[in-house]
């Protein structure tokens, strides 16, 4: 199995860069693989400037990693080579500098197709490995072991050997699709407010959101608890409901070939907008693997700002509404009795029940979304000071902007759905390695 490894990027690089190239020299020198180590800016600030004086800091240091940089300017390349008679729309939301979490996520998609890979390891500018954070010294632990190990692996080659549950409902013979762990550390400060007054209102939150409420409490219990202790203990388990407090984290997973068929949603500023094919995966039935090598997680202060708070809200808004109105995706039946996405005919009546059920989303029943947006805004924030009361009102004067904007998105996913096949298809022909090189013969995609 060909693998890459991302680290997407909105900051200076050089924290988790520098903790993160060890997990690659691991693979070089214990399983005998040199994975290409990707640095995805999606801006141009200037700390891009400082990332690429890293980068080539650490080429020198270490030339036998394959360390690649993929600036705007070489993304721009890229997509206009992919998208070379198609969607100019689907286009420039690729190369928008805009916070779009399902865009960063569907880049990395496409891009492991051009590195002729099956599967990539994603880590994210903001993590660091646990042993380089901890405040006494502690193992090396490295979620890319297993990664490496388990991913596109049969669930009945390993599951007698491993100390691990919840088979329910996952066939033997079905591949490990997604590894991941969690973060430690520092977790969301937005929702770490209301924890401090009280974990009742973060039950109350997590099932307006569209979590079960008899879970929320596990779901508190395991990822938002203020003197979380670390386990130095492997622990594994198969994750098979969205409901599972046992979920990974984006910035610590790796995927097998499910990118290949899912695109996230591309929600401009929509909070957990990149969870859509982890957790479709997990409502097909695929299995995905949780194991406990959590990566360190830093949270910025910035977010204690008014507009930064504010923009967090509107991106929590907009994941409320979509969570909802996807969760007839993530509960139902959308396989047809189809027990393999990876067979063409199973996909293509799979892909046809998404795009048909997505297309009709903004005419669902605007009174439910709006009233479910207002009891977020009613019974969380303005209940709870001042400041959560200001950027209640400013929600509530702009609910219909809000749901307008989710519309437009969700149309479009559903046409990026239908037209995914064609751009993996595309990306397959086109070798990123080569492209960088300037050797336009090998990007060779069939129109």
């Amino acid at each position: 199995m060909k693998s890459v490894y991302y680290i997407p990027t909105n900051r200076d690089v050089k924290k988790s860069l520098e903790s993160y190239y060890k997990e690659i020299l691991y693979a070089i020198y214990h399983n005998n693989v040199n994975i290409p180590l990707v640095v995805v800016e999606t801006n141009e600030k200037d700390f891009v400037k400082h990332n690429k004086n890293y980068i080539n800091q650490l080429k020198h240091k270490h030339p036998e990693l394959n360390i690649i940089h993929m600036t705007l300017d070489v993304q721009k390349q890229y997509f206009d080579i992919l998208f070379d008679g198609k969607n100019n729309e689907l286009k420039k939301i690729f190369l928008s500098t805009d916070c779009n979490y399902g865009t960063v996520m569907n880049k990395l998609f496409l891009m492991t197709s051009s590195f002729d890979s099956e599967a990539f390891h994603r880590r994210d500018s903001d993590t660091r490995l646990m042993c380089d954070e901890a405040k006494e010294e502690i193992e090396s632990r490295y979620p890319i072991e297993i990664e490496l190990k388990y991913l596109g692996k049969p669930i009945s080659s390993f599951s007698n050997k491993m100390n691990i549950n919840s088979f329910a409902d996952i066939k033997g013979n079905q591949k490990i699709c997604i590894v991941g762990g969690n973060y430690f550390g520092e977790w969301n400060l937005e929702l770490k407010d209301f924890a401090r007054k009280s974990y009742t209102i973060m039950y109350q939150l997590l099932e307006i959101v569209g979590f079960k409420k008899e879970v929320t409490a596990d779901m508190c219990l395991d990822l938002y608890q203020f003197d979380k202790k670390y386990d130095p203990k492997d622990s594994f388990s198969i994750v098979n409901s969205l409901n599972d407090s046992k979920y990974p984290d984006c910035g610590n997973l790796a995927v097998y070939k499910i990118h290949e068929y899912l695109p996230a949603l591309q929600g401009k500023n929509t909070i957990a907008s990149d969870y859509f094919t982890l957790d479709t995966a997990v409502a097909l039935g695929l299995p995905l693997l949780h194991h406990n090598r959590d990566v360190y997680h830093e949270y910025h202060t910035l977010r204690d700002e008014f507009n930064k708070k504010l923009m967090y809200w509107k991106g929590m808004i907009k994941f409320v509404d979509f969570f909802n109105l996807y969760m007839k995706i993530y509960t139902g039946n959308i396989t047809n009795g189809c027990d393999e996405i990876f067979s063409i005919n199973a996909f293509h009546q799979i892909k046809i029940e998404l795009v048909q059920y997505i297309s009709q989303l903004p005419y669902s029943s605007q009174s439910e979304r709006v009233e479910r947006i207002q009891r977020l805004v009613t019974e969380i924030l303005f209940d709870f000071n001042d400041t959560y009361k200001l950027i209640g009102n400013h929600i509530l004067k702009n609910i219909d902007t809000y749901i307008e904007e989710s519309n437009r998105e969700y149309i479009q996913h559903a046409r990026l759905i239908n037209e995914w096949p064609d751009l993996i298809k595309r990306a397959k022909n086109i070798y990123i390695p080569e492209l960088l090189s300037g050797n336009k013969r090998s990007v060779h995609y069939i129109k």
